[in-house]
């Protein structure tokens, strides 16, 4: 199931970074105009506001992409990061669905039922596994070496 969860993380990550592209740097551009349904004067007029909810988009990407490093490397803490980002983009996109219907295909991953199982997925793996990390580094025996290891 992890495995599973990270694979839908990439690509969350993936799309979360084409996204940042079309808001930074293609916004009033043909390509970006075309894709969000903009007219040349509202995309002009909205460009710098673009550009900032793209940045957001690039940072949860790089959330995600941290966590998924993180995790390969064997840091436990990577699954916090991604439940983290991965949970965003789900709310985001409820949010994006409730607020404004005509932008539902934008969200329209956020309701399907693989990617808004993901957070809770990633969040029960990400408890189980920093819940297994505590107690492997903090029990009693392992806190009790490592204060004879640094008093040496």
């Amino acid at each position: 199931m992890l495995i599973a969860a990270l694979v839908f993380i990439v690509l969350s990550a993936l799309l979360h970074i084409y996204i940042w592209v079309l808001e930074q740097f293609l916004w009033d551009k043909p390509q970006g105009m075309k894709t969000f349904g903009l007219e040349p004067e509202f995309a002009t007029a909205t460009k710098e506001l673009a550009a900032n909810q793209g940045l957001y988009n690039l940072l949860l990407a790089a959330i995600m992409t941290t966590g998924i490093v993180a995790l390969a490397l064997g840091q436990p803490w990577g699954a916090a990061l991604c439940f983290a980002g991965a949970g965003s983009t789900v709310i985001a996109g409820l949010f994006l669905l409730l607020t404004s219907p005509r932008q539902g295909k934008s969200s329209d991953y956020a309701i399907d039922p693989w990617p808004s199982r993901l957070p809770t997925s990633c969040g029960s793996a990400a408890i189980s596994h920093c819940k297994r990390w505590a107690s492997e580094s903090f029990s009693t025996g392992n806190l009790r070496d490592r204060h004879r290891r640094s008093a040496q």
